[in-house]
């Protein structure tokens, strides 16, 4: 009886383990999603206006930056909630 209850809470355990995994790997996609938009966005505004001076495209990435910062605080905040 003792080890079928050490079996199942180390069943319990690996599943929880592969929830949490599963869980961060997804968070990690949307966070790789989230840059690649953002680089896109960046690169599509400085192709539509080739007339852009890189001021105007430092000025849009750092905007861009500052996006993700944000998206990343938001996520490890949902983290240490979760």
């Amino acid at each position: 009886m003792m080890t079928t209850t050490i079996i199942i809470v180390a069943v319990i355990i690996i599943i929880a383990l592969v929830a949490s995994l599963v869980v961060q790997v997804g968070e990690a996609k949307r966070e790789e999603a989230a840059a690649r938009a953002a680089d896109e966005a960046v690169w599509a505004s400085w192709r539509d206006d080739p007339r852009a001076s890189s001021d105007d495209y430092r000025e849009v990435l750092r905007a861009a930056e500052a996006a993700l910062k944000a998206a990343d605080e938001a996520a490890k905040a949902a983290r240490r909630k979760g």
